[in-house]
């Protein structure tokens, strides 16, 4: 399992989009980001430690890996039923605003 304290912003952004696939991280508040964050197995950092800058930019780091996925999943799979074709069209029109 890896370590992970809140000055890995990458590492705590692609755990969570693995762990959250379907959830565009820019709907999530930054306390319950928090709150998943520190509750997640292997992080060893003090809670407290973290701010507003880093939980920013988890998040951020979050959406952009969870544009990038959606682009890619949009390209590969063109027979995805229409609830997921709208979501991920959805991604990448953010994506690309």
């Amino acid at each position: 399992m890896l370590s992970l304290s809140w000055n890995q912003i990458d590492d705590i952004a692609f755990a969570l989009c693995d762990k959250f696939p379907e959830i565009d991280p820019l709907t999530i508040r930054r306390t319950d980001l928090h709150k998943w964050v520190c509750e997640w197995e292997g992080f060893d950092d003090d809670p407290a430690a973290s701010n507003e800058g880093k939980l920013e930019a988890i998040q951020m780091a979050w959406h952009e890996e969870f544009n990038e996925r959606c682009l890619v999943a949009k390209i590969e799979d063109r027979h995805a039923c229409p609830a997921i074709l709208r979501i991920l069209t959805s991604c990448v029109d953010n994506w690309s605003r």
